[in-house]
């Protein structure tokens, strides 16, 4: 996930709607550097917002963590 106001600067987004242009990813990443790593407090207010929607329909939702690579949750 990005800023709003990030995402209107890329035209890659814009255009299609996925990235398309980024880095490469770093070698040799350890896992405790991603998975177990804290989840930032823009993309935890995002989930929060998520699981409170989820649970107002009966779905529960308590599991948080990142995935393997970098910048997924």
């Amino acid at each position: 996930m990005i800023p709003k106001a990030a995402y209107h600067k890329r035209q890659d987004l814009l255009f299609t709607g996925r990235t398309l242009v980024g880095r490469v990813g770093a070698k040799n990443q350890q896992f405790s550097d991603h998975y177990f790593a804290k989840i930032p407090n823009e993309i935890e207010a995002v989930l929060r917002e998520i699981e409170n929607e989820f649970l107002e329909i009966g779905i529960p939702f308590k599991t948080r963590h990142n995935e393997v690579a970098n910048n997924q949750f």
